[in-house]
């Protein structure tokens, strides 16, 4: 009998056992050894999100294929499908880096129904930290989007939309935003402006820093264009809302106005002042009246604004 056969018996004695012949004494003693023992053990404390990530790279990978994902919504609850994004928000962030965001964006663009119900569901936390974490994505993905479908989603979902925004980073969202101008451009024509309102109102902060990311020129050209809007938004803004805005970031509003064309700029102080949105704001000037002098500080009340030609510009 071999040496280990001999310890190996010894052992079970011991036990309280009879000894066996030692006819596979190396499968035993491979058992034993502490290292094997502890290895297994490790992934017990280790997080999950690597298997997440892997589950989910290779999720994307499959699902990358529009006539997939269409077929599959159909079929699938709302609910259901919200369920899963708020029980393991790990995997489906890594899971929306991994897609196409031209098979996302198509695959929206005709279930717009669905995904309203769906965000009906979701935890916004869990929407918001998917979309800061995937700014990229973001970006193919709104190119590729209607802004028709997203404006309906908007719209639908008003209550949702502001959760999801009061949590998305201010500076990855405008960055996103940045690098899609004509899209919001888009988007903006077919959003409720009350609802645009009731964002801004819930969520000033938010917004102000969000606005304040923006070069001041693309934003006063995407109001240009969309004039009659910004009019209505305007009218539906808290004017404590819009003074504490301005006052938080003065110089990205100023520099807005500065590259506004002036005529819209006249039409949106003086629809403003009639639908009650500058009510109780009021403009600190230093002014000089010849043969009285200088005075600083004074408080000027909005009435309105009239355009009286590019002359007067300087």
């Amino acid at each position: 009998m071999s040496p280990k056969a001999s310890n190996d018996g010894q052992k079970k004695q011991a036990a309280g056992k009879p000894a066996k012949p030692a006819n596979k004494p190396a499968a035993k003693q491979a058992a034993k050894p502490q290292p094997v023992k502890q290895e297994p053990a490790q992934p017990v404390h280790t997080p999950g999100a690597k298997v997440l990530r892997a589950m989910g790279a290779a999720a994307g990978r499959m699902m990358s294929s529009e006539e997939m994902i269409s077929g599959t919504l159909s079929t699938l609850d709302p609910k259901v499908l919200a369920e899963a994004f708020n029980e393991n928000p790990e995997f489906y962030a890594r899971l929306l880096g991994e897609l196409s965001s031209d098979v996302i964006s198509n695959t929206i663009n005709k279930n717009p129904q669905f995904i309203e119900q769906i965000m009906e569901q979701l935890d916004p936390a869990i929407m918001a930290r998917a979309s800061s974490k995937n700014p990229d994505f973001m970006v193919t993905f709104m190119q590729n989007m209607d802004p028709v479908t997203i404006a309906r989603v908007m719209n639908a979902t008003p209550e949702f939309m502001m959760e999801v925004t009061r949590r998305l980073d201010p500076e990855s969202f405008a960055g996103v935003a940045n690098e899609t101008m004509e899209w919001i451009a888009e988007l903006m024509q077919h959003t409720d402006p009350d609802v645009a309102a009731l964002l801004v109102n819930k969520h000033p902060e938010w917004v102000a820093e969000f606005m304040s990311r923006f070069d001041p020129k693309a934003i006063a050209e995407i109001f240009e264009r969309n004039a009659d809007w910004t009019l209505d938004l305007l009218r539906a803004l808290d004017p404590a809302v819009f003074a504490g805005m301005f006052n938080e970031y003065p110089e990205f509003y100023l520099g807005m106005m500065k590259h506004t064309d002036r005529k819209v700029l006249s039409e949106v102080i003086q629809a403003a002042c009639d639908g009650g949105a500058l009510e109780g704001v009021v403009l600190l000037t230093d002014t000089e009246i010849p043969g009285l002098g200088s005075f600083e500080g004074c408080r000027v009340r909005i009435r309105g604004a009239s355009f009286e030609g590019a002359k007067k510009r300087r």
